[in-house]
This record gives structure tokens, sequence and C-alpha cells, in this order.
């Protein structure tokens, strides 16, 4: 129950960031670019303090437990590393057409952050039915 109370909170804390930064989401180039890294690092933040949950030692011991539990973690984690990845990418793009010389060290660090997002683990496929669009197309 902790957990599901931690990710609850977590999920509200995020929520709320992203209300308070929308008029800035929206502001001139150097507010959306800030805004956009902020969020960024939020999402990501997050996406790898799920992904990284240390399992208890009694899931640990039974491996397919294990895998398992491993493998819902990265589901959770995985659109948040998403959404990180596209805030990222909404920062760099914004920072690098900007006329705003003062950003340019934005894209640096939203290019940095993405690279690194990029090798952020992801679940593995476990069978039929994971995949909505390969349901879908069996029709």
């Amino acid at each position: 129950m902790a957990l599901h109370e931690w990710l609850l909170g977590r999920a509200h804390a995020l929520r709320d960031a992203r209300a308070a930064l929308a008029s800035a989401e929206d502001g001139e180039d150097a507010e959306h670019i800030v805004a956009a890294a902020i969020l960024g690092i939020l999402y990501a933040d997050l996406g790898w303090q799920i992904a990284e949950i240390v399992l208890p030692r009694s899931v640990r011991e039974d491996e397919l437990g294990a895998l398992a539990m491993r493998n819902a973690l990265l589901q959770m984690s995985s659109p948040l590393f998403d959404q990180a990845l596209s805030a990222f990418g909404a920062c760099a793009s914004s920072a690098v057409g900007s006329a705003d010389p003062t950003v340019e060290r934005w894209a640096r660090f939203c290019d940095e952050e993405s690279e690194r997002l990029v090798d952020a683990p992801r679940p593995i496929a476990t069978g039929a039915g994971d995949d909505p669009a390969e349901d879908e197309s069996d029709d």
C-alpha cells in the first residue's frame, strides 16, 4: 500500500507542476524552453525512481516473480520516459530555433538528457496481447 500512496502522491505533484507551468509553456521562448526542461526533469526523475525500485527480498528470490514485478515497474516508467523525451525535445527544438542567444545552454542540456533517456530501461514483451495494434490486425 505504501508504494501505491507514494505513486499517487507523485502523480498529483506532477499534475500540479504541469498546471503551474502551463502559462510558461505558452509564454515567450525562454519561458517555454525552461518550462519544457523542468517538465522533462520531473517526468524523467519519476520514471527513473519507478524503474529503479528495489524489489523486496521475497520477490527477488522468485525469479519469475521478480521478472514479472520488474516488468510491471518498467511498464509504469516507460510512459514517463516518453513524456520526458517529448518535453526535452520541445525544449531543445525551441532553444535551437530561438532568437534569444541566452537559451543556447538549454538546447545542450535538453539534448544531453534526451540522449540519456534513449537508454532508459523498457518493459519486455511477454507475448500476445501486449500490443493492442497487433490485436486489431487480426480482424
